[in-house]
């Protein structure tokens, strides 16, 4: 297991001496985040055999559609650089499989815009294929599903909300803008699932006096790769072609709204962006894609 490795890593620098607290904790938050990702995405508990390049490079660019800035995605490869030269110095791998990995390929500027957006089948197969599994988790995605494709909301303000942001009564959500003044908006299409995900689910999955809306299976609050990662295993269980991320649903969501005639700036306030032109932009791109 590569986690007995990982740990006998972080003990061995775990050394005032050598390193400053918080480059002990970057390397800590850094490794142990990407040994999560091998957990999520191997299909058996990984070992050294899955620390390849091919695995870093598919980590970082999921960590680079989180949002994380090029800053922290070159942090975390340097991290993983020294995770493989101590494993080297060990004689438990030969070649380090972060060699290759430069920094440009780590710029979000320069990685390819993502504009899928679903059909209106595949988004059928994706509720089917939950609607089916009755247990606490499928409640709780299908509602997270529902209510990205409705609201278009960013994976990080999806995670923030609070079981009191929700008004069942109303269907209603309260948000917060850029300038943080809250607001609320209508959500009549997912509102029904979310109803039936506290109900059914939720009691399920949630620690006590845990107040986050959607909560891990381990109890607390969930997290952004927990999001992406449970998308993405709901997608190639339904067999979608397209990677189900939370950008594509995002992208779908976009598109329904202005299908629907809302106007330029609504979907700007649900997307969280900062002024129109991020928007407009968005807008534009999905638009040529589809023409």
């Amino acid at each position: 297991m590569i986690d007995v490795q990982a740990d006998a890593f972080l003990k061995r620098i775990n050394t005032p001496q050598t390193y400053s607290l918080h480059t002990r904790q970057a390397y800590a938050s850094d490794v142990r985040s990407f040994v999560h990702f091998l957990h999520s995405s191997a299909q058996s508990v990984p070992t050294l055999k899955d620390f390849t390049s091919n695995q870093v490079r598919a980590y970082l660019d999921q960590q680079r559609q989180l949002g994380l800035q090029s800053s922290t995605l070159n942090r975390r490869r340097a991290s993983l650089r020294r995770f493989a030269r101590y494993l080297q110095a060990e004689g438990l791998i030969q070649k380090d499989p972060t060699r290759n990995i430069t920094t440009a390929s780590l710029d979000p500027e320069a990685a390819p815009i993502v504009t899928t957006v679903f059909t209106p089948i595949e988004l059928q197969q994706l509720d089917a294929l939950m609607a089916v599994k009755p247990h606490a988790r499928s409640w709780r995605d299908r509602s997270i599903l529902a209510l990205l494709l409705e609201t278009g909301l960013m994976t990080s303000r999806l995670v923030d909300l609070n079981v009191n942001d929700f008004y069942a009564e109303g269907k209603r959500l309260r948000l917060s803008d850029q300038i943080g003044d809250e607001y609320r908006t209508a959500i009549p299409a997912s509102a029904s699932v979310l109803q039936a995900y506290l109900e059914r689910g939720r009691p399920e999955l949630a620690a006590p006096d845990e107040g986050a809306l959607f909560v891990s299976q381990m109890g607390g609050r969930m997290s952004r790769q927990s999001v992406w990662h449970m998308l993405r295993k709901w997608g190639q269980i339904a067999k979608i072609k397209a990677e189900v991320s939370p950008r594509a649903i995002r992208n779908t969501a976009v598109s329904h709204m202005v299908e629907a005639g809302r106007t330029t700036t609504e979907i700007m306030n649900l997307l969280g962006h900062r002024n129109l032109h991020s928007t407009e932009a968005l807008i534009r791109r999905l638009k040529a894609a589809k023409a």
